[in-house]
């Protein structure tokens, strides 16, 4: 094999390798839209995902041909949907009496929260919203303003442990190198566990915020 054909060969794997996972991103739930981050009323910050629903995901499809009752699965509703987020902030009021750098990441708050669903209808032509709340107060601490930047967010929708690919998932800033939003990834997910219960979901404050996505397992938080 000549030069030529094994740099051929190694590009034509590394697009096939591209191609299997672009094609399960996406296959199941999608977001639709753009996470909004923006100030909801006198006491509360309203975090906004939004997503569809479209199709039962393989391995369900394939355990709801048991003759077991309970194995039966109603392929038009998805089961135990968890939508997990965590974002990123910039704590500006400690940035300014340290005269930092805005691109500094000490000065970078995390905060997480997830909402876990009992079932949900699966329809691709309804755009559902998972909705978080942050605390005002906690934002005018932090100097975050009415309509905060987000320096970065990552969310993960997953049913049973088993993790649903999405697209545009992860967002750090500037930057759209894998290893860095995957590196941004860890460790907002590890540093969020420092900010425990301040965004928390929106369905505990406003019950109405379920309407569209179906009960909640109400031990989420």
């Amino acid at each position: 094999m000549n030069k030529f054909s094994f740099c051929f060969l190694l590009i034509f794997k590394a697009l096939v390798i591209q191609n299997m996972t672009l094609a399960n991103e996406d296959r199941f739930i999608a977001l639709d839209g753009k996470v909004t981050f923006v100030q909801d009323s006198n006491s509360w910050l309203k975090l906004t995902v939004p997503f569809r629903v479209l199709e039962l995901p393989d391995f369900l499809a394939d355990a709801g041909k048991s003759q077991d009752p309970e194995d039966v699965i109603n392929d038009k509703f998805l089961d135990d949907l968890k939508i997990k987020v965590v974002i990123c902030c910039r704590n500006e009021f400690v940035r300014k009496e340290l005269r930092g750098d805005k691109k500094d990441i000490k000065f970078n708050e995390y905060f997480s929260a997830e909402i876990e669903l009992i079932t949900t209808e699966i329809d691709r032509g309804i755009k559902k919203e998972a909705h978080f709340l942050f605390p005002k107060v906690i934002a005018d601490k932090m100097e975050l303003g009415s309509f905060p930047d987000l320096v970065g967010y990552a969310i993960e929708f997953s049913v049973k442990g088993n993790l649903l690919e999405i697209s545009d998932g992860i967002y750090f800033d500037r930057y759209k190198t894998k290893d860095i939003l995957d590196k941004f990834q860890t460790e907002a997910w590890n540093k969020s566990s420092q900010n425990e219960n301040i965004l928390i979901p929106g369905y505990l404050i406003y019950p109405n915020y379920l309407d569209d996505l179906g009960p909640a397992k109400r031990d989420s938080l």
